[in-house]
């Protein structure tokens, strides 16, 4: 989602637009994006990344402001709803290991042996707690 979509609806602007374009009689729409999503969009950032979009809508034929949604298939939007983001996984895997083995002869023939062995990976990834392309940060501790 671009920026500028995101501040078209906490302006109020996009339930104008809908008012005025997409529904045919008075309607209630929001004029924010709701503290839910405000609440989770600045708890995991990279989970909704906003894009700050070079896109003019007036000239646009990529189809970043034309909505793809059940409910917006083909509302065109006066500010790019879609673009183009890069965000750069970020996986560090911390691994601690050690075993400890003990040889013990017994007798001329008789011997005994032991090994203990322990592994402790932690692993971290910034957005990959999700099925889709960005999501929320994952830790394995």
């Amino acid at each position: 989602m671009t920026q500028q979509f995101y501040n078209f609806v906490n302006s109020g602007q996009f339930a104008t637009f809908v008012q005025n374009n997409v529904c045919p009689g008075p309607c209630t729409v929001p004029t924010t994006v709701g503290p839910i999503f405000q609440s989770l969009l600045q708890k995991w950032p990279l989970a909704m990344p906003l894009v700050n979009s070079t896109i003019n809508c007036a000239t646009d034929t990529t189809g970043a402001c034309v909505g793809q949604g059940l409910f917006t298939t083909g509302v065109a939007y006066p500010v790019p709803v879609y673009d183009t983001a890069t965000e750069s996984s970020v996986n560090p895997v911390n691994q601690y290991r050690f075993s400890i083995k003990v040889d013990q002869k017994i007798g001329q023939n008789d011997q005994i042996n032991g090994v203990f062995l322990f592994e402790d990976t932690k692993t971290s990834c910034n957005f990959c707690g999700s099925d889709t392309i960005f999501g929320v940060p994952e830790n394995h501790w």
